[in-house]
């Protein structure tokens, strides 16, 4: 059982790792080194950690290099995509599949990343902030992302929550997080394994604060 595990993870690192064409072995030390951390306090204690064998420098390194196809070349909006489409269809197929009901359960959301002193950090905009301070509006200056995740049916009560992310999507300070979310759940029931099933999306709704 456990060999049979452990070569089930063998291939899927392998499938993973053919997807970075360029600074293949310093983002697979980024992705561990993330993993293997349960704070993420700073780029420079990540950078620190047992898991990443390299330097400070490689992670900007990896980050720059990420999705590339050809040298000193960015991926066009279309090529990203379709890298990014090819990471959600091998992670959709480790999803568990439901035993007991007979859909598919997805929940989608959107998340503020607070960039505020990145003064020359593209596209920052106004984006929602919770606060428990009185008369403070919840604002900050960052970006939002929608994330996509797929909910594993438990089991059983003691089972532990747990999600599986499909992908995740900044969303553009002219865009709606709203139809972001839209368009990441029709890819994922479109061109992954959940083609032609039963799929059952999860939102959260912010309601309007009662004026008085």
């Amino acid at each position: 059982m456990t060999e049979t595990m452990i070569n089930h993870f063998r291939n899927f690192r392998n499938k993973l790792f053919n997807f970075f064409k360029y600074r293949s072995d310093a983002t697979f030390d980024l992705i561990d080194a993330i993993a293997g951390q349960s704070s993420k306090e700073s780029t420079v204690k990540l950078s620190l950690c047992s898991l990443f064998r390299r330097t400070y420098s490689s992670i900007t390194d990896v980050v720059d290099n990420l999705f590339r196809s050809k040298p000193n070349t960015n991926p066009r909006p279309e090529e990203l995509q379709k890298e990014q489409l090819k990471i959600s269809q091998l992670f959709a197929e480790e999803c568990p599949q439901p035993k007991s009901k007979s859909f598919a359960l997805f929940a989608v959301d959107c998340t503020s990343q607070p960039r505020v002193y990145s003064d020359k950090l593209e596209d920052r905009s106004f984006v929602h902030e919770p606060t428990k301070v009185p008369g403070q509006k919840p604002v900050t200056i960052g970006h939002q992302y929608s994330c996509l995740v797929y909910l594993p049916e438990k089991t059983s009560p003691t089972d532990p929550h747990w999600v599986v992310p499909l992908t995740v999507q900044r969303v553009k300070s002219d865009e709606s997080g709203t139809l972001v979310g839209m368009e990441q759940i029709m890819q994922v029931v479109t061109d992954t394994v959940f083609k032609d099933k039963l799929c059952v999306l999860v939102v959260t709704i912010q309601m309007p604060q009662k004026c008085t």
